[in-house]
C-alpha cells in the first residue's frame, strides 16, 4: 500500500465500512429477504408433527434464488464502488454474478460434503446425532469458518476470480497476515454467532429473527471492511492468485488480463 494508506488509522476503514453498509439500501433488502425466509421456514415450513404447505418447497426455492441473487451484486456492486449501494445498482450486478457464484457454491457445497463423510467415517459419528445434539455447536464452527475465510468471497468478487481452490487459499494468506486487525473481524462474526450459541434452542421467531438480522448487518460491514483493503491491495492480491494486470492499469480501474475471472 501507498505511504498516504499506511498514515490512516484502521479505525478510520472500520467506520468508513460501517457507515457504508448501514446507508446501503440494498443491505437492509437483503435482511429484510433473510428475515422472509426465517418467518416462511417457520411458519410453512411444518415440522415434526406437520407437514409442509402445499407448494412451500418451490416458494423456498425462489427465496432462495433471490437471496443468492442479491448476495452477489451486493458483493460486485461494493466491490467496483466506493458509496452506498442502491437496490438497482444491487439487481443489476447480480445478472453478470449470479451464475458463476452459484456454481462456485455448488463446488463449495460438494467439498464440504466430501470433508464431511471423511470425518464422519473417521470418527465414526451418526449424522442423526450430531444434528439433533449439537446443531448449536455445529453452527457456530460454520460462524468461525466463516470468520477464518472471512476474505474468500470479498476477493471472489473483487477480482473477479471464481476458482475455489486458489481462492480459498488466498484468503486464508491474506487472513493470516492480518492477524493484528483481525479483532474488529472477530468481534462482527463471532459475537453474534456466540449469542446465538447461548439461546435456547426454542427461542421465539421474534428473538430469532432479530438476532440473524443484526449478525447479517455486521457481517456485510465485515465483508466491505475486507473489500476496501483488497482493493488498496489489489497488486498482491492479484500477484497471489497468479493474474497479471495489465500494462495501462493505473491502480485503480479492476483491468485484468485474460487470466481474470478463471474457475477451476
Amino acid at each position: 500500500m501507498s505511504q498516504a494508506n499506511n498514515e490512516i488509522p484502521e479505525s478510520t476503514y472500520q467506520i468508513r465500512a460501517a457507515v457504508r453498509t448501514i446507508m446501503s439500501p440494498a443491505v437492509w433488502l437483503l435482511t429484510f429477504w433473510q428475515a422472509i425466509m426465517l418467518i416462511s421456514l417457520s411458519m410453512l415450513g411444518g415440522s415434526e408433527e406437520t407437514s409442509p404447505v402445499t407448494g412451500f418447497p418451490v416458494i423456498f426455492s425462489i427465496l432462495i434464488f433471490g437471496f443468492i441473487y442479491l448476495i452477489s451484486g451486493l458483493f460486485r456492486a461494493f466491490s467496483t464502488g466506493t458509496g452506498v449501494v442502491s437496490v438497482l445498482e444491487a439487481f443489476n450486478e447480480g445478472k453478470n454474478y449470479f451464475t458463476p457464484f452459484i456454481w462456485l457454491m455448488l463446488r463449495l457445497l460438494v467439498l464440504f460434503f466430501l470433508v464431511t463423510q471423511i470425518l464422519l467415517i473417521a470418527t465414526g459419528a451418526q449424522p442423526e446425532a450430531i444434528i439433533k445434539e449439537g446443531a448449536k455447536s455445529f453452527a457456530f464452527a460454520v460462524s468461525f469458518l466463516s470468520f477464518l475465510f472471512i476474505y474468500w468471497l470479498p476477493i471472489v468478487f473483487s477480482t473477479p476470480d471464481f476458482r475455489l481452490f486458489k481462492t480459498l487459499n488466498t484468503a486464508l494468506i491474506v487472513a493470516i497476515d492480518r492477524l493484528k486487525q483481525s479483532l474488529f473481524l472477530a468481534v462482527l462474526i463471532l459475537l453474534p454467532a456466540l449469542v446465538a450459541w447461548t439461546m435456547p434452542v426454542d427461542i421465539p421467531l421474534a428473538v430469532l429473527v432479530s438476532i440473524a438480522s443484526i449478525s447479517e448487518i455486521a457481517t456485510w460491514i465485515a465483508y466491505v471492511y475486507c473489500i476496501e483493503y483488497l482493493i488498496r491491495d489489489k497488486k498482491r492480491i492479484h500477484a497471489l492468485l497468479g493474474i497479471k494486470l495489465k500494462t495501462d492499469d493505473a491502480g485503480n480501474e479492476d483491468k485484468t488480463s485474460n487470466d481474470d475471472n478463471k474457475k477451476d
